[in-house]
């Protein structure tokens, strides 16, 4: 979906700390005459609505005033908001809850539980247990009451500004509730208290909370550090002489010069003779391209030589911008359970409530004391809180990430794992995804990329080690170069070589060769690719035709058996040669279905559907936002919207991430089924009489561990083959 039209206004959402938070203010706004849809990323904070009324100002003004009311900042995104982005994600990711209040919350609450935990055990004067009491709820009421400001403001703001029923709502009203009970039965004399029961259980809610928004901020990190390519500063011709200026102070018809290795950052034309570029960060080609005068080049390739460009569109406006902003407003999309999740939260919140009162109501029947009834309903919402349901997934997404990241695998958006577990359609790039045009070297470092691939060249004339395989291969990709090496061979595992003037140091090699070589461990899962790495440093990978090909096509032959519903995989290819993905349809003839000399808007047009599409380059960047998952190969340091980033480009990668992501699923609806379970069980001990004060206390430490020892098990991987 292209933002960047008239129907849509894009803003930015501050004072947001939570998802239900995003969930109010999207209610909020799609209620409004004139509004078509509303899609709001919290990740992100942008607020996306397609606009349907005839007077699209006056419904701006309209859609600031309901933000405003409920209590949100909100700022109409302008053309070209992109550039200005990290500085507005920055800011607001500093309004998070701090390390520091939260250590008071939890100190307090761990010494009000440990007082009335004495009590607990017996033995003690009714005096005694009365001192304990008060100690506990002095400790206790202020952990309350500071932790539970932000439920009881998301849970105000979403029934009165959206008329929705959260589990913030319920969590501020039990909290008040122990509270208010606790007062009333030490002003009467009595030494119960429930403040230490639930000024624990809100320091666990309060804990899935910061989780939550913690890793909100990682991935919007991970977002703004995937756009950062190229130099802050570039040389611009002005008044007959070339000067230094800063990048965003460059306009249109500006001439500027890169030099060889660095990256090109506005789109525009070469205005020197010849040149020579790069554009696998674009298209996933490896090779050199060689450029004339007046050829149109884009921001983000190489430079392989000296060039100077004639500036069309500076920062902003660029190709890469308008991709940017799909990628930022895409991540905010609904996965396929997040409808069922919503209604479980509120189906959990209502079963609570009623069960709260209808001990309340037993308990008023029975005895007509306004007190036992107010008790009762206490007792109920510390039984009843579902604080394991509210709290597993911040907790299991938080696994997810540990354990992917363990196999490589970077993922940004965890509700993606839920929607692979289900996709009913594939699609694939060719070029660097399925198919490698030559072997070529894949860099993980773009600040020693030139050097590495200086050094590479150099190696390529020397040494013909079995382990080097295509190596001399990588000549035409790599930068020339004259340095003269002294080369130390290992049989069967790689080569060391030294630039005795620079004093630079490149092992290559066998995976666990190279780890040794700069002192790490290698890791459980290694690739299959022979490894670089520059002065101690992992740079990246050599990869060979002839290996990556064999690999691509053994995972298409396990997508089959993985997806057998899914009749076709479709390969979306911008390769403009007749005939250029025959060997594929000839190996597969019923199964796959290739469409090439497609542009990036071509590819993401025909994506429909609950979607995974897996691709390599910037110019995957709209059919990445466009699919319901989406997958990249390679480096991470460059723009791509890709829910999944397979760090060292190996496509079997994908296949590890689809068998977590069916445990995953099942993990989840497993711990739904534990939430379920203990409330029923509790409403059944609560209304056989069966729960106390400290029962209560038992319940909360049972639903704890049972929400620990469910999301531990997303930190196993699924056995591979």
């Amino acid at each position: 979906m292209s933002c960047s039209g008239p129907a849509f206004f894009i803003y930015f959402i501050s004072g947001m700390w939570c998802t239900t938070c995003s969930k109010t203010v999207c209610s909020r706004v799609l209620k409004l005459a004139g509004v078509g849809g509303a899609e709001i990323n919290f990740t992100t904070k942008l607020l996306t609505v397609e606009v349907d009324s005839a007077e699209p100002e006056a419904l701006d003004g309209k859609i600031r005033m309901a933000v405003t009311q409920m209590g949100f900042g909100i700022k109409r995104q302008p053309d070209g908001w992109v550039q200005s982005f990290r500085q507005d994600l920055e800011q607001e990711h500093t309004r998070a809850i701090s390390p520091g209040l939260f250590s008071i919350v939890a100190f307090l609450a761990m010494w009000s539980s440990m007082l009335s935990f004495s009590a607990y055990l017996g033995g003690l004067e009714q005096s005694e247990a009365y001192l304990l009491a008060c100690l506990s709820t002095a400790m206790g009421t202020p952990a309350i009451l500071i932790g539970c400001l932000p439920f009881v403001r998301a849970g105000l703001r979403a029934l009165g500004g959206s008329r929705l029923i959260t589990l913030d709502l319920f969590i501020g009203l039990g909290a008040l509730s122990a509270v208010s009970l606790s007062l009333h039965n030490l002003a009467a004399g009595s030494s119960q208290t429930y403040v230490d029961s639930a000024a624990m259980i809100l320091l666990v809610l309060l804990l899935a909370k910061i989780l939550e928004a913690r890793l909100s901020s990682y991935l919007a990190g991970q977002l703004l550090t995937q756009m950062e390519y190229g130099q802050d500063r570039v040389m611009v011709y002005s008044q007959d002489r070339w000067i230094q200026r800063e990048a965003a102070a460059i306009r249109r018809r500006d001439r500027v010069r890169f030099e060889a290795g660095e990256t090109v950052i506005f789109d525009g034309c070469l205005e020197s003779p010849k040149a020579l570029i790069n554009s696998h960060l674009l298209n996933g080609e490896a090779s050199d391209l060689p450029l004339e005068r007046g050829a149109a080049l884009f921001a983000g390739s190489i430079a392989r030589s000296e060039l100077e460009l004639l500036v069309s569109q500076p920062l902003g406006s660029r190709m890469l911008d308008g991709w940017a902003e799909s990628a930022l407003l895409s991540k905010g999309r609904p996965h396929r359970y997040s409808g069922l999740l919503l209604t479980l939260e509120r189906a959990l919140t209502l079963v609570a409530l009623a069960g709260a009162s209808c001990l309340a109501a037993s308990q008023w029947v029975q005895s007509g004391d306004l007190r036992l009834a107010a008790e009762a309903f206490a007792i109920g919402i510390l039984i009843f809180c579902p604080c394991l349901f509210a709290s597993i997934l911040p907790l299991s997404k938080q696994m997810a990430h540990l354990a992917l990241s363990r196999r490589g695998i970077i993922i940004s958006r965890s509700e993606a794992l839920l929607d692979l577990s289900g996709v009913d359609q594939i699609y694939l790039d060719k070029t660097g995804t399925l198919e490698a045009v030559d072997s070529f070297f894949r860099s993980s470092c773009a600040s020693t990329e030139t050097r590495a691939r200086q050094l590479l060249a150099s190696l390529a004339r020397f040494s013909q080690h079995p382990v080097l395989l295509g190596l001399a291969d990588l000549r035409a990709g790599l930068a020339p170069a004259s340095v003269e090496l002294e080369v130390v061979t290992t049989p069967g595992q790689g080569v060391r070589a030294e630039d005795p003037m620079g004093g630079d140091v490149l092992c290559v090699g066998r995976p666990a060769f190279v780890y040794r070589q700069v002192g790490l461990n290698p890791p459980a899962v290694q690739s299959h690719y022979p490894q670089v790495a520059l002065n101690g440093r992992l740079v990246g990978h050599l990869i060979t035709r002839q290996s990556f090909n064999a690999v691509a096509m053994e995972c298409l032959q396990e997508l089959f058996q993985l997806f057998p519903r899914v009749k076709q995989l479709q390969i979306l290819s911008g390769d403009p040669a007749e005939g250029a993905g025959d060997a594929l349809c000839a190996r597969w003839p019923q199964k796959i279905l290739y469409r090439g000399n497609l542009s990036p808007h071509d590819k993401a047009a025909l994506i429909q559907g609950c979607s995974l599409f897996v691709g390599d380059g910037l110019n995957d960047t709209l059919a990445f936002a466009r699919a319901s998952v989406s997958c990249r190969l390679g480096r991470t340091n460059s723009l791509a919207s890709a829910d999944f980033c397979l760090m060292d480009g190996d496509l079997r990668g994908l296949i590890s991430c689809i068998r977590y992501a069916r445990q995953y699923r099942r993990v989840l609806c497993q711990t739904a089924w534990l939430a379920f379970s203990y409330n029923f069980i509790a409403l059944w001990l609560a209304a056989t009489g069966h729960f106390s004060p400290s029962g209560a206390v038992l319940a909360m430490l049972t639903s704890l561990l049972l929400l620990t020892a469910s999301a531990l098990r997303l930190l196993a991987f699924p056995p591979t083959t």
